[in-house]
């Protein structure tokens, strides 16, 4: 449920622009502002949400590194829709969304490129990337992260292909990533 504050908040920052098209602050900055007054006066009741959100898109992964606590035999195989990310209204208030967090590959997400293009459409004033370890990557959904993409953090773990082999136990290297 969103908070009735910010709702006022919402209601009170729709402006008008040069064409007289209504626009409005962005919800982050209202939600940082309201999440740092709450903070500096060290309120228990809280109003804000949090300004940097990390969702797993999927706990499936392409690789099995040893480094890893991922199991695919113990992985509940769940995925992230874009019904689910829709039905979020507060998705609107953090300036940052991760979407990645920990375990599992976000690209093995069959509807990972609708939501990537949803929350560029819905949220552009948001900071969006995800950790990746590369293997699905393709010429469309790099297109895709050159136009909203904060950031793209592709885990490459070795700097030898003997290391990289070694650390990722299942994964063939038949896709030319090193």
């Amino acid at each position: 449920m969103v908070s009735k504050f910010l709702r006022r908040k919402e209601a009170e920052s729709y402006m008008q622009d040069e064409k007289g098209v209504k626009s409005s602050k962005t919800f982050a900055q209202e939600n940082k502002d309201l999440n740092d007054q709450e903070y500096k006066a060290r309120s228990p009741l809280l109003r804000s949400y949090p300004t940097y959100v990390a969702i797993n898109l999927s706990d499936v992964c392409t690789v099995s590194c040893k480094f890893c606590r991922y199991n695919f035999y113990t992985s509940h195989k769940r995925l992230v829709t874009l019904e689910d990310i829709k039905s979020q209204e507060w998705l609107k208030y953090p300036q940052t969304i991760d979407l990645f967090c920990g375990v599992g590959e976000s690209l093995v997400n069959p509807q990972f490129k609708d939501i990537f293009q949803y929350m560029m459409e819905t949220f552009p004033y948001q900071y969006r990337g995800l950790t990746t370890n590369g293997t699905l990557m393709d010429d469309q959904i790099i297109r895709l992260f050159l136009k909203g993409a904060s950031w793209i953090h592709v885990s490459v773990n070795a700097f030898k292909i003997e290391t990289y082999r070694d650390l990722l136990r299942d994964l063939l290297m038949d896709k030319g990533m090193l």
